[in-house]
């Protein structure tokens, strides 16, 4: 995923697993939304990139904006 709005990161996470995905933002001070709902997020790789967490098993689809 590069700095495109358009972009999403699809992923399946399997239970027992926990995955931290390091998400390009779209721009700067964008916020990161998994399945269309805004979550936190910290703020990675001077701020070119937000971390997040992801504990649950399920699909999930990763975007900024």
């Amino acid at each position: 995923m590069r700095r495109n709005p358009e972009t999403a990161i699809n992923l399946s996470l399997p239970p027992a697993v926990e995955a931290t995905v390091l998400v390009p933002l779209a721009q700067e001070g964008a916020v990161v939304l998994v399945n269309d709902a805004v979550v936190a997020s910290t703020s990675a790789e001077s701020g070119t990139r937000a971390a997040i967490v992801l504990r649950k098993p399920g699909h999930y689809r990763i975007t900024s904006r």
